[in-house]
């Protein structure tokens, strides 16, 4: 088993790799998107890496993240389906919690009992919990009230670049991976094979913005196992993205206003499954996304001790 700061661009290359092969077999993001995109941009981000190789071939890895707080890492860890997953996991958490000790933090996205029964072993115990939320609109009917003198329209590159991500920071400046986003996280996101700017919606008032709304499609790759078995392999999926209203402008309808313009949006491009996150701890939105007629059907869960 290596441990490496620094990955040489071929090593980067065959982790991708691999990275992408067990997350089609799972048919799940396993590690964060924020995690993902440091990964492959950004070279001096402060990660780690454990590999497990068998031939030359890497069989496991463990991606450890010290870029937010170096004394409290936070750990993904992902195995080849074409080996004993359960020994190979329990070889790279015995392993991090070697070098790092007790302060280490592992995510698990999704249903991974054997890794979760394995961290229970090891005393760790849920801190935190994200649940991903999914709607079915076919069938559903969606009415669009305006809140009284907002404008939405599509966010423009470079001409909202900033006001965004003032706003941006401001709202979720509490959120330990979105809240300090400059302008190359935008960049790179927009840069994205995903990215539509007819997706990414931004709120004025005043010709201020004052909130926004930014939704993906997912192509079909990850849908089977991500919804449900009943929806067909060939059919793209949405998500709401980002939502974000500015403080001194909630609880006046303008959420919701968004919401459901979004989902209109994903409804008139023949999309009609979406999927959200949302931090268990935030009942305030879990409540609206309830009241919109959203279900959790999955969660990620940060562990620690």
């Amino acid at each position: 088993m290596r441990h490496i700061d620094k990955l040489s661009k071929n090593e980067l290359h065959k982790l991708l790799n691999f990275i992408n092969l067990v997350q089609s077999s799972h048919n799940i993001s396993l590690i964060s998107e924020h995690a993902w995109l440091k990964l492959k941009y950004d070279r001096n981000v402060q990660y780690s890496h454990l590999l497990a190789e068998n031939e030359n071939r890497i069989i496991g890895y463990a991606l450890i993240d010290r870029s937010i707080t170096n004394n409290s890492p936070s750990v993904w860890i992902l195995v080849d389906p074409f080996f004993n997953g359960s020994i190979i996991q329990s070889e790279l958490l015995e392993k991090v919690i070697e070098i790092y000790g007790k302060s280490v933090r592992i995510w698990v996205h999704g249903s991974q009992p054997e890794l979760s029964t394995r961290l229970s072993d090891f005393e760790f115990v849920a801190k935190r919990i994200i649940l991903v939320m999914r709607i079915e609109l076919s069938y559903l009917q969606l009415s669009l009230k305006y809140v009284q003198d907002i404008v939405i329209r599509n966010f423009v590159a470079g001409t909202d670049t900033s006001g965004w991500l003032a706003l941006n920071r401001k709202i979720f400046k509490d959120h330990p991976e979105q809240g300090n986003w400059n302008i190359n996280d935008l960049s790179i996101r927009i840069n994205e094979k995903w990215f539509d700017e007819k997706g990414f919606f931004v709120v004025e008032l005043n010709n201020e913005i004052i909130g926004s709304i930014w939704t993906k499609i997912h192509e079909p790759l990850m849908q089977n196992k991500l919804l449900n078995d009943t929806i067909q392999i060939n059919q793209k999926f949405g998500e709401i993205y980002i939502l974000a209203v500015a403080k001194k402008f909630q609880n006046l309808g303008i959420g919701k206003t968004l919401f459901t313009f979004a989902l209109n949006y994903f409804k008139n491009k023949g999309i009609y499954n979406v999927i959200l996150h949302v931090d268990y701890e935030n009942k305030k939105a879990i409540k609206l996304y309830r009241d919109l007629g959203f279900l959790e059907f999955n969660r990620n869960i940060l562990y620690s001790r």
